[in-house]
């Protein structure tokens, strides 16, 4: 007891609690009667680079999931990919013996880094002053290598591989790898493992497509699409009916080889879930593979549109959820209310830019306009250039409709460069009078992207001379040249113009980025207009040995065409 705070503690006796709490509560001398809970201290790791992971840790509630488990050793985590850095400081301790399907030895070494980023992501070491924290701290990793130093592998390596994994002891295997073109033969691995017990969860893929990708389409996979930590969908993951679940995936945190760094992808998704199907083992070691997946995907936090859906499946990996702590609401997702023909926005011809944007995730932006007679029409979808540190961009799904909504038109970007598709998207069509529809979406699902510019106008008459006669190619040169390594340090590029350009459109059309993570790098522009030549001066010296490319898009000529198609010119620093 404790006289002094008025607090009096009272033993049971064996009785059940609810009939003592009655007996107290009917005592004119107690206040108030609870019961005696028991309270353990909160578990965060004192690993220095957990800060920068917290975000990314925090979205899926693993400090929380923490405070019920931090794993088992007894639960083993294969990862099979391009190997595993086996001298790393942050996984060495915690690495079993594996296999190396490349090379036909048991040194599953990574030339490549990305197996080591997925090994941390899921189960680095924890609480141990170094490094990262991993998501199942005390869970052993089995590492695979089925993929060369360029990322690629067969099928027939990644079957033997996930084989080799199920025989020597994986509880959880994770396959941040994959393809579009279904094969019977790897579904049947999968459909093998998860029979003999093992929970497999493979990355769906970062072509920002809706095909399925295999193994994360195969029966019993869980398939895991990448969003931000705010809970984005990411403008890279692929998506369809056929995902599950996401988890982060952007600027994530994570071992690399000899050292830490930060990525992006579905890869580095896929290992959280994998992560977290190792903690719900360890709580509850007689679950089936289908029933921690059931668990995962019952308890997810709900994005996007409400309930599933295709850009998020269940929604957002929750795993303290899935060890039994209290969910967290979710607020109905926000919607514009221009989402179908009938609610379409009014614009005028000619007028100022309408200004959209896509939310939440899926939405179909509509507008309406009205022709007095027939003419020639020209729409145009303007999105916010493409900026590398962004999780979602526009790539625009242009669409025009007649009076009676049938389909006149569509535009949309295929590009291979995922930010080329990050453009505007424009038509010229022949309207009969009356009032037609023209329907925007996003290419890549996300929303949240920065608002858009939609315009309607008449195009001149046939004959009407272009407003720069004779005009020349957009970019006549650049400089580093093109797929060439500058020297270094102080490298300023530019890039000289086969027109004249309105000064105000430079700084916005003309970007420098990184090679390698496809972010923007800042730096300045200038544009000398007597030279036609923009120079970029990065804000900080550019790295040696690193690749960067120059991207010219959406500028405009003196005479207000805008460049439609990018121009990208990839150099590396000596």
């Amino acid at each position: 007891s404790y006289p002094e705070a008025g607090v009096a503690v009272v033993l049971t006796g064996g009785r059940p609690v609810d009939e003592v709490l009655r007996q107290l509560g009917a005592d004119p001398r107690v206040r108030t009667a609870t019961p005696d809970r028991v309270r353990r201290a909160s578990v965060l790791p004192d690993d220095p680079e957990f800060p920068s992971q917290r975000a990314d840790l925090e979205a899926v509630r693993l400090p929380d999931a923490w405070d019920v488990t931090t794993g088992a050793r007894n639960v083993v985590v294969a990862v099979i990919d391009s190997g595993v850095d086996l001298d790393h400081p942050d996984l060495a301790p915690k690495l079993l013996a594996g296999f190396d399907v490349v090379e036909r030895d048991g040194r599953p070494d990574d030339d490549l880094g990305h197996g080591t980023f997925v090994a941390g992501i899921a189960a680095a070491r924890t609480d141990n002053a170094i490094g990262i924290a991993g998501a199942a701290w005390r869970s052993r990793i089995l590492p695979v290598k089925v993929l060369d130093s360029s990322g690629f592998g067969s099928d027939s390596r990644v079957i033997e591989g996930l084989d080799w994994a199920v025989d020597h002891g994986a509880d959880v295997v994770n396959l941040s790898l994959g393809g579009p073109d279904p094969n019977p033969a790897l579904d049947a691995a999968v459909a093998d493992a998860v029979a003999r017990g093992v929970v497999v969860v493979a990355a769906t893929g970062n072509e920002a497509d809706t095909r399925p990708n295999y193994p994360a389409a195969s029966p019993g996979a869980l398939g895991v699409g990448a969003a931000s930590a705010s809970g984005r969908l990411t403008y890279f993951s692929n998506n369809g009916d056929w995902l599950d679940l996401v988890a982060p995936g952007f600027d994530v945190v994570s071992t690399t080889i000899g050292s830490y760094a930060t990525g992006s992808g579905t890869s580095f998704a896929a290992p959280f879930v994998a992560g977290a199907a190792a903690l719900v083992r360890a709580v509850n070691p007689t679950f089936s593979p289908a029933d921690v997946a059931a668990r995962l995907l019952a308890t997810t936090k709900d994005l996007g549109a409400q309930g599933v859906d295709p850009q998020f499946g269940r929604g957002m990996l929750d795993v303290a959820a899935a060890l039994g702590r209290e969910r967290r609401p979710v607020a109905a997702p926000s919607v514009d209310g221009d989402g179908t023909p009938a609610r379409a926005r009014a614009v005028a011809l000619g007028s100022t830019p309408a200004a959209g944007s896509i939310g939440p995730e899926g939405d179909v932006d509509w507008f309406r306009f009205d022709v007095a007679a027939p003419t020639t029409l020209r729409v145009r979808v303007t999105p916010a250039p493409f900026d590398g540190s962004r999780a979602a961009e526009l790539s625009p799904v242009l669409r025009v409709h007649g009076p009676g909504l049938g389909l006149l038109a569509e535009v949309r970007h295929q590009d291979p460069e995922l930010a080329d598709r990050v453009r505007p998207a424009t038509m010229a069509f022949s309207a009969g009078a009356g009032t037609h529809y023209v329907s925007v979406r996003n290419g890549f699902g996300s929303r949240g992207v920065p608002a858009y510019d939609l315009s309607v106008a008449e195009v001149p008459p046939p004959g009407t001379p272009p407003p720069l006669p004779g005009a020349m190619e957009w970019v006549r040169d650049a400089t580093p040249v093109e797929r060439t390594a500058a020297e270094a340090p102080g490298v300023a590029p530019t890039v000289t113009f086969g027109r004249d350009l309105a000064p105000g459109s430079v700084s916005s059309g003309v970007r420098l980025y990184g090679g390698l993570t496809g972010k923007r790098v800042p730096a300045s522009v200038t544009y000398d207009p007597d030279t036609r030549t923009a120079t970029l001066t990065p804000a900080a010296p550019l790295r040696p040995g690193r690749p960067y490319y120059l991207r010219v898009l959406g500028v405009a000529d003196g005479g207000g065409q805008v460049m439609q198609e990018p121009y990208r010119a990839p150099f590396t620093v000596g």
